[in-house]
């Protein structure tokens, strides 16, 4: 599905927005690029391949909505190797000793066009305060698959000098100091019934969910960590994609306790044999579900961990923002 396709479909489906909520950027139907002139005549346009988005957002109170974006700087890309590869180094964005791109917003106001969205844009170690207009393209609506979808826009001019990317004597002088970014972010919560388990050959959370809807809930986790404690053979062992949907699938539909029984089970037992990054999300699913039960004390303990093991995970970072902000207790990390 393209841009075009997406926005045509949420247009045609927009209904009433939910409660306050963490939704993540989807890049493959998103919108971000930057401009600006060469020798002041032509525009060259870039973008970077990889990055994240998270956005807090409460359509009944904008004010507590915030933002967290991290662009890898080694991912940049302007259709023309060699200039990628000059970019890259100390003479401009200089990747290897500032990886990251990032911008954290401090405040979100609303106004008559939309959001004034203000806050830290990071770059090449330096940082400055900025103000981005923002606006809600299309409100809260639901994908051909089921996937609960939401559409930003904003556009900024900055000065690249500002943020040390001056360049050598040649091209500092040729390429303009304003760059322009314009982005469309269209951000998502899965439909984890319409999502597999990650393997063809998963049994753990095939399992969870038809004894969650046959009633058998409670003896069937026990057998499984009794199962998973003992087991010697790591290759039937659940991934974190399984343990995600079957206990995502259950706590969209209200089974919480049981979604949230799943978590800790997949934490507890397995969680030891992940990478740092896929404990991470599994911690903030279980912050998700801990958060709509309102089970704030736990979600903040739980989502300083999160932090701890992935500290560049920026849906961990809008999870952590979103509680503070609606309960009004800062989360401190260990």
């Amino acid at each position: 599905m393209t841009i075009s396709h997406l926005v045509l479909w949420l247009a045609a489906t927009a209904g009433p927005s939910p409660t306050a909520t963490v939704y993540s950027a989807d890049p493959a139907h998103s919108l971000l690029d930057f401009t600006t002139r060469l020798v002041g005549l032509n525009r060259v346009r870039g973008s970077f391949s990889r990055w994240s988005a998270d956005i807090a957002y409460d359509p009944a109170n904008p004010a507590i909505s915030s933002v967290t974006f991290i662009a890898e700087v080694a991912s940049i890309r302007t259709d023309e190797e060699e200039r990628d590869q000059h970019l890259k180094t100390a003479d401009f964005f200089d990747a290897a000793q500032f990886p990251t791109i990032r911008f954290q917003s401090t405040t979100v106001t609303p106004t008559p066009t939309g959001l004034a969205v203000e806050g830290d844009l990071t770059i090449k170690g330096m940082t400055r305060h900025i103000r981005l207009p923002a606006s809600l393209l299309f409100p809260e609506a639901r994908d051909p698959f089921g996937n609960r979808r939401i559409v930003f826009g904003t556009r900024i001019t900055i000065n690249r000098r500002d943020f040390g990317i001056n360049g050598p004597k040649f091209w500092g002088a040729a390429i303009a100091d304003s760059v322009t970014i314009e982005a469309e972010i269209a951000a998502r919560v899965w439909n984890y019934q319409t999502r597999g388990f990650g393997r063809p050959d998963a049994r753990y959370g095939p399992q969870l969910v038809a004894a969650a809807d046959s009633g058998r809930f409670g003896p069937t986790l026990k057998r499984i960590r009794a199962e998973l404690q003992a087991a010697t053979d790591s290759t039937l062992a659940p991934r974190p994609p399984e343990i995600e949907v079957a206990a995502m699938r259950l706590a969209h539909t209200g089974r919480l306790a049981e979604a949230r029984g799943i978590l800790e089970v997949g934490l507890d037992i397995m969680g030891r044999r992940w990478a740092s990054a896929e404990r991470a999300a599994v911690e903030v699913d279980l912050v998700e579900v801990l958060f709509s039960l309102g089970q704030m004390g736990i979600a903040r303990e739980r989502i300083a961990h999160a932090l701890t093991l992935d500290a560049d995970s920026t849906r961990a970072i809008e999870w952590q923002r979103l509680i503070a902000a609606t309960t009004g207790v800062e989360t401190r990390r260990p």
